[in-house]
C-alpha cells in the first residue's frame, strides 16, 4: 500500500506543469514567430476628444515614422473634418510625405 502511494506521488509529480501562467508565445501571440527589435517612441502626444469632438494626435518613432492628425465636427451632422499626414524616412532617399486632404462639408480640399 505504501508502495502504491509512493508511485502515485511520482506519477503526479511527473504530470505537474513546468511552468504557471498563460503559455509563452511569440509575436502577436503567434507560436514560433519573432519580433524585430524594439523601435522607441520619441513623442506621443494627444489631446482630446474633447466634449466638442475637437482632438489631435502626434507621434513619432525612433525608425523615422512620424504622424499627425487633428480633427473637429462641422455642420449640424456633426462630421468629423481632419487633416493630418505621415512621414517616413527612407534611408538614402530623403523623406516621403503623404497628407491626408481635409474634407469639410462634404468638399476636399487638398492640403497645401
Amino acid at each position: 500500500m505504501l508502495l502504491m502511494f509512493f508511485f502515485s506521488l511520482v506519477a503526479v509529480a511527473a504530470a505537474a506543469p513546468d511552468h504557471y501562467g498563460p503559455p509563452q508565445t511569440g509575436f502577436y501571440g503567434l507560436y514560433g514567430t519573432q519580433s524585430g527589435p524594439v523601435i522607441p517612441i520619441l513623442k506621443d502626444e494627444r489631446e482630446g476628444p474633447d466634449v466638442s469632438g475637437v482632438y489631435s494626435f502626434e507621434f513619432e518613432t525612433g525608425n523615422g515614422i512620424k504622424r499627425e492628425e487633428q480633427g473637429a465636427p462641422q455642420g449640424p451632422s456633426g462630421a468629423v473634418a481632419m487633416q493630418g499626414g505621415w512621414s517616413r524616412e527612407i534611408p538614402n532617399h530623403g523623406e516621403l510625405h503623404l497628407q491626408h486632404p481635409y474634407i469639410t462639408a462634404g468638399e476636399i480640399q487638398e492640403p497645401e
